[in-house]
């Protein structure tokens, strides 16, 4: 086994109006992608219904076509590509809602401007797509999403970076955003609904 990684965030939803806390645990069993990666995500909200749920996944990256590869010899530190495509197949189960799905996901990632301390580019462009390969009556079989983002390092302090998400879904026809500040994210689909998450 490579590693794991625990997360825990505290999330507020305008909607169900109850704090829950939300645990994801990341288990790489192959650095070389070899073998899938773990990942088991449990959401508890112990308001007055007691709401809680799970996930567990398994992720296999398939082979991925990498844009265009430079290196800063004098430094030896890698230069961000221009663009990527990251490719993975993915079984997930959560309970109580979902039944155990199979899906395919690409993401296509294209970077621009110059690259910002921690290795990434001030704007990037995302093609988002996932592929149900077997799913319910009723349920979505594919959906694809366009993000825009931009990295504002350094705001409003020093070590304090923000991030700003603005994306369509086309299978939901529907627009949403993201502000991520450090450990404190907000998300809303533009429509009056928010979650609100901090990161422990």
């Amino acid at each position: 086994m490579s590693g794991h990684a625990l997360q825990a965030w505290l999330r507020y939803d305008s909607i169900q109006r109850d704090m829950g806390l939300q645990f994801k645990e990341k288990v790489t069993l192959d650095e070389n992608g070899v073998l899938p990666d773990l990942t088991f995500k449990a959401l508890i909200a112990p308001g007055e219904e007691g709401r809680h749920h799970w996930v567990l996944r398994l992720r296999q990256k398939l082979p991925t076509f990498i844009g265009r590869k430079q290196t800063r010899k004098a430094e030896g530190l890698p230069v961000s590509d221009p663009y990527t495509v990251y490719t993975a197949l993915r079984w997930e189960s959560a309970f109580p809602s979902k039944l155990p799905s199979l899906q395919l996901v690409s993401d296509l990632r294209l970077q621009f401007g110059e690259e910002l301390e921690g290795g990434y580019k001030p704007t990037e462009l995302l093609v988002k797509g996932k592929v149900n390969l077997h799913h319910r009556k009723g349920t979505q079989g594919s959906r694809v999403a366009i993000e825009g983002r931009r990295h504002i390092a350094n705001f409003p302090g020093r070590h304090q970076d923000l991030r700003v998400t603005l994306g369509y879904d086309l299978g939901w026809r529907s627009m949403y955003a993201q502000l991520r500040e450090n450990n404190v994210t907000l998300n809303t689909d533009l429509k009056g609904r928010w979650t609100l998450w901090y990161e422990l």
